[in-house]
């Protein structure tokens, strides 16, 4: 419930024990369900909007950690709200890159000193090289962990910018620093097969930083954003 607007949708789940047989590059937990919820407009008709921008919308998008041994019952959608169908994936691992603005790729590319002409002149940010990262994959692209497949730039930098109050400026290194804590849980792409629809083809994001104390075993912290073209 995102108090003060109305119930959110249910968007999907992650079985945590059966994703831990892949070779993922986030902590998530070793047993339960990680289940995902957004506002996604349908109860009032697309009058609230969650964003990054203000981060009091974000309790407009949960995750929530169900425990292995707890007992789960189906529910039914609340009122006024959009039932999407269900669908089941099994998964596959991929190979994810991140975009040209993500500091990762600055970090292992860009040389000391080099200007941003310079930088997009190495052969990592040529168009296509580029385009065919991007066209290893057709249709929706619904992913766990990775590199997020960004519509706009990095998403891990609008999650940063809300984590410090948006009063960073974005050449400011402190945003670099905080962006590298997060990391992309679950993308959900826009799907016609299961009616959903994020802006104008738009993609859901929902990011988890890792506990920083030295016993942190998974992510103990989330955050949401989202893009459209």
């Amino acid at each position: 419930m995102w108090q003060g607007h109305g119930p959110l949708a249910y968007i999907g789940e992650i079985d945590c024990e059966q994703i831990g047989t892949f070779p993922l590059d986030i902590k998530l937990p070793s047993s339960g369900h990680l289940l995902f919820f957004y506002f996604d407009g349908s109860f009032d008709n697309f009058a609230a909007t969650v964003g990054t921008w203000d981060a009091a919308t974000l309790q407009g998008a949960r995750v929530v950690h169900v425990a292995g041994d707890a007992s789960l019952e189906k529910r039914p959608t609340p009122t006024g709200l959009k039932t999407y169908p269900e669908r089941q994936f099994r998964g596959r691992p991929i190979l994810t890159a991140p975009g040209w603005e993500h500091p990762d790729l600055s970090t292992a590319f860009r040389t000391p000193g080099q200007d941003h002409r310079g930088f997009m002149d190495h052969p990592v940010n040529d168009d296509a090289f580029v385009e065919a990262l991007h066209e290893r994959h057709t249709g929706p692209l619904h992913q766990i962990g990775g590199y997020a497949d960004a519509v706009q730039g990095p998403v891990e930098h609008e999650v940063a910018l809300s984590a410090l109050g948006n009063e960073v400026p974005y050449d400011d290194s402190r945003l670099d620093d905080e962006a590298r804590r997060w990391e992309l849980v679950l993308q959900v792409d826009t799907d016609e097969d299961l009616n959903m629809e994020w802006g104008d083809a738009g993609v859901l994001y929902w990011m988890g930083r890792v506990g920083e104390s030295e016993v942190a075993e998974a992510i103990d912290e989330f955050s949401f954003t989202w893009q459209c073209g």
